[in-house]
């Protein structure tokens, strides 16, 4: 994921719930969520008390880095709604228009809905199925996403993913936090915890 300062390396993500918003004081994990018409909404939430560029610099970088970036692809897709320092945390909030706005900006593997839209990915062999924690073929899991009209999230970082309705499928690389909440899973001896393995979610 993209940085935006020299010293914060800070993941662009971001942590709501469903249908109602969060307090920034209330969030401790970064997390995407995915709302019902497609924006996406993201908080970012790092340790300040070590770092060497005070508040106010750090929030004047970041407003550069999205009005570049909006000039550059010619619409108003990143928006920073909030951003908040307090007891050695930053909190940032940021708005994207859609998917793809968001994997560009944070220069990531992302998508979000209808399900057809991941067949260009390299899919996994079997997905997890949350009911009972079965594993089940990913064509199994494609024939009932396509009859049924399921969606399906992609993300290639770190990350837990909220979306606004009940996760039916993961993938082995995640866990599930809630039944609308799951979580990317990376191995914590691995020297590179930045993954880019693609994870996957099918939900209702």
């Amino acid at each position: 994921m993209r940085k935006w300062c020299l010293a914060l390396a800070i993941l662009m993500t971001c942590v709501f719930t469903a249908g109602c918003s969060a307090k920034l004081s209330d969030l401790n994990e970064d997390t995407v969520y995915i709302q019902k018409k497609g924006q996406i909404t993201g908080v970012i939430v790092e340790d300040f008390t070590k770092q060497y560029y005070d508040a106010e610099e750090l929030q004047d970088m970041l407003k550069q880095e999205i009005t570049d970036y909006n000039t550059e692809s010619g619409r108003e897709c990143v928006t920073l709604q909030s951003y908040e320092v307090k007891d050695g945390i930053v909190r940032v909030l940021i708005d994207y228009v859609d998917a793809d706005c968001y994997g560009k900006f944070n220069g990531v593997d992302f998508f979000a809905g209808l399900y057809p839209g991941i067949e260009e990915y390299d899919l996994p062999d079997t997905m997890i199925k949350v009911k009972d924690n079965s594993s089940v073929s990913m064509a199994e899991v494609q024939s009932e996403a396509e009859e049924k009209g399921y969606h399906a999230a992609v993300v290639s970082e770190k990350t837990d993913v909220k979306v606004t309705s009940k996760i039916l499928y993961i993938s082995e690389n995640m866990e599930l936090v809630d039944k609308t909440t799951a979580r990317v899973v990376v191995d914590e001896t691995d020297e590179n915890k930045d993954t880019k393995e693609l994870a996957f979610i099918i939900y209702k």
